[in-house]
């Protein structure tokens, strides 16, 4: 029997960077894991699950339902809503979610992600997830209530868009035309700026109350692979935590590296968790 607890560790991006799951009971008996960050749910599967990772690819949402199952309250009933009337459903007791303290809002909010083996890319990302309560699980009732999209833009609330300024998304405030103007974190605060891949400061300054009605881009992935990267690792380099990536690398050098890397090892940059790699790099330097 392996002994060891639970943990899991996040990083300034909302992504775990340290999790114990693989090497606990509840991995060994192919149990999954569920915990959730912010706006974001993680799971956690055995490694090499990829018969379970194909039943989850046809979803084009996730619902989670939380209920009463086999007598036992607060489970967790999570649908892969494929628009079948048979979709794929996984039930969570007991150990297998981190217990959450506050209350989780219902209807469509944060994204899910799926990770297999480790955490240095996620195999799965759904950008719509919905949360409900109900009484009995399994539910397994689709929501008749859709997200809204607006010409391929999905409008957030000050709150979810704050979140995603910092961890590092760029978000716009129209949804005609595709440059209107573009928002994004620069030195602990909120920028507005003519171009997504500002990177000089230059622009204007919002405060925190005055966030306008903005919109993420599909599914946060802002530009092509190359922005997308810069975007992500943009707060991490400028956190303080990397000061020997700092003094070989500026922040476009160390883009265009990660790019290089990803690329070489066919990794897709879209799925990877870059703190993780800064924190490989960093140490590979000392």
């Amino acid at each position: 029997m392996n002994l060891l607890p639970m943990m899991v560790r996040f990083g300034d991006n909302g992504f775990p960077i340290d999790t114990t799951y693989w090497n606990t009971d509840i991995c060994a008996k192919g149990l999954f894991y569920l915990v959730k960050n912010s706006d974001k749910y993680f799971l956690f599967i055995p490694e090499g699950r990829n018969d379970i990772l194909k039943e989850m690819d046809t979803a084009q949402c996730i619902v989670i339902t939380r209920g009463n199952y086999n007598g036992k309250d607060d489970c967790f009933e999570v649908m892969f809503d494929d628009g079948s009337d048979n979709p794929y459903m996984i039930i969570l007791q007991d150990e297998q979610f981190s217990r959450i303290t506050s209350p989780l809002e219902e209807g469509w909010n944060g994204t899910f992600y799926i990770y297999s083996g480790n955490l240095e890319e996620f195999n799965r990302f759904f950008s719509n997830v919905y949360y409900r309560i109900d009484v009995n699980l399994p539910f397994l009732n689709p929501v008749e209530e859709q997200p809204e999209k607006l010409h391929n833009r999905t409008p957030l609330s000050k709150k979810e868009a704050l979140l995603a300024l910092k961890s590092g998304e760029y978000l716009v405030n129209g949804t005609e035309n595709y440059d209107v103007a573009h928002y994004h974190w620069y030195n602990d605060h909120i920028l507005e700026s003519d171009s997504y891949n500002d990177l000089s400061g230059e622009g204007k300054t919002i405060p925190e109350d005055e966030i306008p009605q903005l919109y993420r881009i599909c599914d946060g992935r802002f530009g092509n692979l190359t922005d997308h990267t810069r975007a992500k690792i943009k707060p991490l380099f400028e956190n303080g935590k990397y000061p020997l990536l700092h003094t070989k690398f500026d922040l476009e050098k160390l883009t265009e590296q990660l790019v290089s890397i990803c690329s070489k090892t066919g990794r897709k940059i879209p799925n990877i968790n870059f703190e993780i790699i800064m924190n490989q790099l960093e140490k590979s330097l000392s």
